[in-house]
C-alpha cells in the first residue's frame, strides 16, 4: 500500500510542475476603455485579432455569442457611459487569446460595493438582455490548456484593474469543471444560479413521445383547412416585417409577466435587428396557408443551431400548440440540412425538455480575490458546496 501512495503522490508532483512550467509561459497585457469606440477599435480593428482568434478556435459549439458579426451588432447600441476592459493572453509574442469586460459596482449586502468584472457583458441589465450564452474568451488553445491558463488569466485581471471579483455569466458548467485542478490560489471560483440547458441530437432519428406526437396532431387537425409550414425570411423587408408582427405577439405574452419582454428594450431591439439581417441568425415564420402565425429567429455556427427567440399569434383553443409545432418543423428543416445539434441553450420549461434528447447544466461563475474584504466574506458566509476551489 505504502509505494503505491508514493506512486501516486509523485504524479501528483509531476503533474502540478508540468501545469506550473505551461502556465509560465504566458503572460497578459490588459487596457482600460472608457469610450464604446476605444474597445471596438482595441479588439476589431488593432491587428485583427478577435477575428483570427475566433477563425482558430477549436470549440465546435456555441461560438456564436462569441463571433465577430454578433458582438459588432450588439456593441454598436451600447451608450457611450459603458467602462470596459481588454485583455489578451500571449504565450511567447504570439497573442493566443483574447476577452474583454464590463465593469461595475455590484451591491453585496446592503454594503459591500466591489468592483466588478462581467465577461463579455457589460453589466447593465438593460444592455445585457441580449441574453448572451456559453461566455469565455476567444482562443486557439485546446480546451484542456485554456482550462488550466484560464484561472491564471482571470487573476491577473483582476489584479491589473483592481476588482474584487469578476462573474462569467451562463457558461455550461462542463466547461468550468476542470478550474477545480488549477494550482491559482489569488482567486476562488464559485458556482452559482445552475440551470438546464436541453438540446436535441440531429444525427439520430425524430421522434417524439407521445404527449408531444398528441399536441402535434391536435395542432395539424387544427389547420388541416390550411395547414402549417415554414417559410425562410430572407429579404429584408420580409425579416423586418416578421419582427414586426413577433415583437406585437412577443409582449402580449410576457408583459403580464414579472420578465417582461426584451422588445420594450431599445438595446435588445436595436440589437436584435442588425443580428435578425445577419447571414449567421436564420429568421423564419410559420405559415397557416398565406398567413404568418408564428416566428423564430435562430443562431447558428456550423452543425449547431440554437434558438434564441419565438413569438406565437395567440388561440383561445387548447388544441393549438404553435411553438411545438415550430420546432418539430424547425429540427426536420436543419436535420435534411446536415446540422447535429438543435440547441434550446439556457432554460428548463417543459417543452424544451420534451422536445429534446439530451441535456448540458448552465451556470454563473462568479470568481473571487481571496485575499479582499468581498473573498473574506464568501469563506465565512457563503455556502461551500458552491465553491469549486
Amino acid at each position: 500500500m505504502l509505494p503505491l501512495l508514493r506512486g501516486n503522490m509523485l504524479r501528483v508532483i509531476m503533474q502540478i510542475q508540468r501545469n506550473i512550467g505551461i502556465i509560465m509561459e504566458y503572460y497578459t497585457e490588459t487596457r482600460r476603455h472608457d469610450s464604446v469606440p476605444s474597445l471596438h477599435n482595441d479588439i476589431f480593428n488593432k491587428e485583427r485579432d478577435w477575428e483570427t482568434l475566433y477563425s482558430r478556435s477549436p470549440c465546435q459549439r456555441h461560438r456564436y455569442f462569441t463571433s465577430p458579426s454578433f458582438l459588432k451588432s450588439w456593441i454598436i447600441n451600447w451608450p457611450s457611459h459603458v467602462v470596459t476592459y481588454s485583455s489578451r493572453l500571449f504565450k511567447g509574442d504570439k497573442c493566443v487569446g483574447i476577452a474583454f469586460f464590463g465593469c461595475t459596482r455590484e451591491t453585496i449586502g446592503k454594503i459591500l460595493k466591489p468592483k466588478t468584472l462581467h465577461l463579455m457583458r457589460t453589466g447593465l441589465s438593460d444592455v445585457d438582455q441580449v441574453w448572451p450564452e456559453f461566455i469565455e474568451p476567444v482562443s486557439d488553445l485546446s480546451s484542456e490548456e485554456l482550462s488550466l491558463v484560464w484561472p491564471h488569466w482571470v487573476a491577473s485581471v483582476m489584479r491589473d484593474t483592481g476588482a474584487s471579483q469578476m462573474i462569467q455569466h451562463v457558461t455550461p458548467l462542463s466547461s468550468m469543471l476542470p478550474h477545480s485542478k488549477s494550482t491559482e490560489k489569488r482567486v476562488a471560483l464559485r458556482v452559482e444560479n445552475q440551470e438546464g440547458g436541453p438540446y436535441r441530437d440531429l444525427s439520430i432519428p425524430l421522434e417524439f413521445k407521445s404527449s408531444t406526437r398528441r399536441k402535434l396532431s391536435q395542432t395539424n387537425r387544427y389547420f388541416k383547412e390550411e395547414p402549417l409550414h415554414l417559410k425562410e425570411m430572407i429579404a429584408p423587408d420580409d425579416v423586418k416585417n416578421l419582427l414586426s408582427l413577433m415583437s406585437k405577439w412577443h409582449r402580449q405574452k410576457w408583459d403580464r409577466t414579472d420578465t417582461p419582454s426584451g422588445f420594450n428594450n431599445p438595446y435588445f431591439k436595436a440589437t436584435l435587428h442588425q443580428m435578425a439581417l445577419g447571414s449567421s441568425t436564420p429568421s423564419f415564420a410559420l405559415m397557416s396557408g398565406q398567413k404568418i402565425v408564428g416566428g423564430t429567429i435562430l443562431v447558428e455556427d456550423d452543425a449547431w443551431v440554437g434558438f434564441y427567440l419565438s413569438g406565437y399569434q395567440s388561440f383561445e383553443s387548447n388544441h393549438v400548440h404553435l411553438g411545438i409545432a415550430m420546432h418539430a418543423k424547425l429540427m426536420q428543416h436543419f436535420q435534411d440540412r446536415g446540422k447535429r445539434v438543435y440547441d434550446f441553450m439556457a432554460g428548463e420549461d417543459s417543452y424544451k425538455g420534451a422536445l429534446s434528447t439530451h441535456h448540458n447544466t448552465y451556470a454563473r461563475g462568479r470568481w473571487v480575490k481571496q485575499r479582499s474584504i468581498i473573498g473574506l466574506a464568501y469563506r465565512i458566509l457563503g455556502d461551500k458546496q458552491d465553491c469549486l476551489y
